[in-house]
């Protein structure tokens, strides 16, 4: 599957187009992915005293924050770099002109300038 995209800088005036490919399998863990973090719930963790990492005293609320919080960390962070690796990306430079000329219409807000 390919997954085509592209990137402005409306400052310095340029851009680039990129092409991800992958099995269609790896977009859809991606968005599946994507969908979970965004729907777990953000439960505070209690101040329960724990160690973390380095064996410094903290609480859980202070070290972990939410379940949501955790969720990322600890699940959706390691599964989006296994995701990344298996990606193929292929940059192309272009030009912020022709970028907008060919995007600008369908995407206006994109391309408001100030």
């Amino acid at each position: 599957m390919k997954n085509w995209s592209y990137g402005i800088n409306s400052l310095y005036k340029t851009g680039c187009v990129f092409l991800e490919e992958a099995p269609w399998y790896i977009f859809a863990i991606e968005r599946g992915m994507d969908w979970l973090c965004d729907h777990t719930p953000a439960i505070p963790f209690p101040a329960i005293p724990i160690k973390d990492c380095d064996g410094e005293k903290t609480t859980l609320k202070d070290y972990y924050g939410d379940t949501q919080q955790l969720f990322c960390s600890a699940i959706h962070i390691p599964i989006c770099q296994w995701i990344g690796n298996k990606k193929q990306i292929v940059f192309i430079e272009s030009s912020y002109e022709l970028l907008k000329e060919k995007f600008g219409e369908k995407d206006k807000e994109f391309f408001k300038e100030d």
